[in-house]
């Protein structure tokens, strides 16, 4: 069980960070194997899987390691592929094609998706709410950052540290973020709630 009593906001600061060491030892160790060998559907699948595990490690969650595993190997593609496939259909819309709009919504629904599904697989009903908010609104931020790396803006950036393209890796990083901060609220409330 996470030890939140001497400071909520700490706990927090440390789930969140937690969020976003986990998944990015996982995104950067799919990203390795991505240079290597073409694992396009398997690359969220193992990133989620690892991502979930060391969550679980670096929070104390013994009870729920396992869970947690299985909620980055079911969450983290299904978010990422559902919200590619809607951000298509968005497109399709006559009215804001031609806009960021379909970007807009698909990153969100991916943030919201990857949560919710992360939540409810972990903690049950009563979090997806939370977890799909707190996901799909951090996947705004996402969004902008995206946009920076299409438009070749990040481009001398990448290419100062000897990387061609970050692959799903940013992705992945804001999905250990938005979980992690998703998991230190959620033990907060928890807590407001017994306490109450």
């Amino acid at each position: 069980m996470p030890k939140i009593n001497n400071s909520p906001i700490a706990y927090i600061l440390w789930s969140t960070l937690a969020g976003a060491i986990s998944f990015f030892i996982g995104g950067v160790i799919v990203f390795i194997i991505s240079l290597r060998m073409d694992i396009v559907i398997l690359d969220t699948i193992i990133a989620g899987a690892i991502g979930g595990l060391l969550l679980g490690v670096f929070l104390r969650m013994q009870q729920k390691i396992g869970t947690m595993t299985i909620a980055g190997v079911v969450a983290v593609p299904v978010g990422f592929w559902v919200s590619f496939f809607s951000g298509y259909v968005f497109s399709e819309i006559p009215f804001i094609a031609d806009t960021r709009v379909p970007d807009v919504l698909a990153f969100i629904l991916m943030g919201a998706l990857v949560g919710g599904l992360f939540g409810a697989i972990t903690y049950g009903r009563k979090s997806v709410w939370l977890f799909a908010a707190v996901g799909g609104i951090l996947s705004i931020p996402l969004g902008f950052f995206v946009d920076a790396l299409n438009s070749g803006r990040l481009d001398n950036f990448l290419n100062v540290l000897g990387v061609p393209h970050l692959g799903s890796l940013p992705f992945i990083v804001f999905f250990g973020i938005g979980i992690g901060l998703s998991i230190g609220l959620y033990e907060m409330l928890k807590q407001i709630r017994a306490k109450g």
